[in-house]
């Protein structure tokens, strides 16, 4: 950590291997750098935390030549002040906003237990970032010292899922300090076997996956199949809509490549609204930005969503797409066990071309990568699971909107009762191997292995 040359550096690592004693030292390499006296800050989710952790680790580190002022409030070593405060303090966010720090040390982030507004918000972090040290010849350096957290937390998707140029994530690995009591690592394994997000976390150093019941998609790998960058829309191929309803109704956007791989390009997801509202709020303005170079599509969907609206009578939620888009809305597969489920399971396991996964995820479509991490989960109690569907809830919409697309492309003969027209069934079928229509002129999948290493990091 005191050794990299980035703007920003994160070192991630389970309890007890050195992360604090990595900050220490980057701020005293740094400073050698330093000509003239700077300003610094130390930050965590409460003073209290800063009182009870931080600086007795700085004492241990460097308290010969460190002294504290101010209750705390403040630190004095050769060459630079620093102060340190809790962002639960509205007055403390105000003085960060306010002040041009040299170096800004960022410590636990992420929060203990994932509830309510403890640990530090995102802003901070960017409000850190953008700043930075505006005075001549100062480089500013922001240093994040972590546990890893859920993977619901910001500081996945800004750290592991799609970190800048300008960062560098370390990883340390379980057993790194050898200088950690002898002993400490069983009692923190003995504390955590029961508890498989804490043992991941605190033990292991990786990032917890939502796992609130049995996932509906095991075959899932965060490392496979998300993308290392953003998924791009191609221009002229023809783009999926795959759509479900309820009072968080989805829109999932969906291509397929020049060699097959289906990618999920963004997931939309309305809170406590209708179609109509999904539509016009959020999915026709991405129509006419985002997506205004593909002049194709395809609506997939829900069934249930030609019912009629309780409301009136006279329209559906299909109806609304169909009007919408000036579109025809397909049904998607209404089976489960050997049909959506299948198709998902199919598609999870199987590659385009011995090596690059059926479907990719972009890696800015956290809504989609929460859902197929474990947010959309079969129930359970201490006895296993109970039934064999999944439970309906935020993740469920997502899931069964991407399941129905998926089941009728890959199997469009799978339902002869389904509604079709003359135009699609001629425009794609799965098993002809001229399709022009469907793909980009050239593939794009050189640009990430997905064994590649540098994807752990």
């Amino acid at each position: 950590m005191a050794l990299s040359d980035k703007p920003v550096i994160v070192l991630i690592g389970p309890q007890g291997e050195g992360k604090s004693f990595g900050a220490v030292a980057a701020i005293f390499h740094y400073l050698q750098g330093v000509t003239s006296p700077i300003r610094g800050a130390i930050i965590r989710d409460r003073f209290t935390s800063i009182k009870t952790n931080t600086i007795p680790s700085i004492m241990e580190v460097a308290g010969e030549v460190t002294t504290f002022h101010d209750d705390g409030h403040l630190m004095r070593i050769p060459g630079a002040e620093f102060d340190l405060f809790g962002v639960d303090d509205l007055a403390d966010i105000n003085r960060l906003q306010g002040s041009q720090y040299a170096i800004v040390w960022i410590e636990e982030p992420a929060p203990y237990f994932d509830v309510g507004s403890v640990g530090i918000r995102e802003e901070v972090f960017d409000i850190c970032y953008s700043r930075g040290a505006r005075k001549k010849g100062i480089i500013s350096k922001i240093l994040v010292t972590m546990n890893p957290a859920s993977k619901k937390h910001w500081t996945h998707r800004k750290f592991i899922l799609n970190p800048k140029p300008d960062m560098e994530v370390i990883r340390i690995p379980y057993g790194e300090n050898p200088h950690l009591p002898e002993g400490q690592r069983d009692r923190t394994l003995e504390a955590y076997k029961d508890n498989p997000e804490f043992l991941a976390r605190y033990v292991r150093g990786e990032f917890a996956s939502i796992h609130i019941g049995e996932d509906v998609v095991p075959e899932f790998s965060e490392l496979r199949h998300v993308s290392r960058n953003p998924l791009k829309p191609m221009p002229d191929v023809l783009g999926f809509r795959f759509w479900d309803g309820g009072q968080n109704p989805t829109c999932v956007f969906v291509q397929i490549s020049s060699l097959g791989q289906i990618q999920v390009l963004q997931t939309l997801r309305g809170e406590n609204i209708g179609m109509k509202q999904l539509v016009d709020a959020y999915v026709k303005p991405l129509m006419a930005t985002k997506y205004f170079k593909i002049t194709e599509w395809r609506d997939i969907g829900d069934l249930h969503l030609r019912d009629p609206d309780q409301s009136d009578s006279s329209k559906s939620a299909a109806g609304i797409i169909e009007s919408e888009f000036k579109t025809y809305f397909e049904d998607g597969e209404m089976k489960w066990e050997m049909g959506r489920r299948e198709a998902l399971k199919q598609v999870f396991i199987a590659t385009v071309d011995g090596t690059n996964p059926k479907i990719l995820i972009s890696s800015d479509d956290e809504i989609m990568i929460e859902t197929l991490g474990g947010g959309w989960h079969y129930p359970k109690s201490p006895s296993g699971v109970i039934g064999d569907r999944p439970v309906k809830d935020i993740y469920s919409h997502p899931g069964d909107a991407l399941s129905h697309g998926l089941a009728l492309i890959l199997n469009p003969t799978g339902n002869k009762d389904r509604p079709r027209t003359e135009r699609y069934d001629t425009v794609y079928d799965p098993f002809v191997e001229d399709r022009p229509r469907l793909y980009a002129p050239e593939p794009k999948l050189t640009e990430w292995n997905p064994f590649d290493e540098e994807r752990v990091m």
